[in-house]
């Protein structure tokens, strides 16, 4: 089952350009990213790919946070240069709020 209601899910653009994709000193996903054809040049590739992993990948966890109901999406990321490997995506349900917000995306 994926991310239900996963065709009004949104990433928030810093989230790609200022965290996925950015070289950073600690934490730093982007060299994944990258390694997998994504490019600070172009990441609606990057967005593209996160929700329709969050319509076709598999539900694994749903937890209860003080911000909301946070939800685990696991599937095959369709990359730039055709490789598919395994990410976990993170969505947020705010509560005052009726669309899935990313949160991060990690291999797995």
């Amino acid at each position: 089952m994926p991310l239900p209601d996963c065709e009004n899910a949104y990433i928030p653009p810093a989230k790609l350009i200022e965290y996925l994709l950015k070289e950073r000193t600690k934490g730093d996903k982007s060299r994944f990213f990258i390694r997998f054809g994504f490019s600070q040049e172009r990441p609606e590739e990057l967005e593209t790919a996160l929700l329709d992993l969050a319509c076709t990948g598999e539900l694994v966890d749903i937890e209860e946070t003080q911000h909301g109901r946070k939800y685990k999406v696991q599937g095959l990321l369709r990359c730039p240069i055709e490789r598919r490997p395994i990410v976990m995506t993170v969505w947020l349900l705010e509560e005052e709020n009726t669309k899935f917000r990313f949160i991060t995306a990690y291999p797995n």
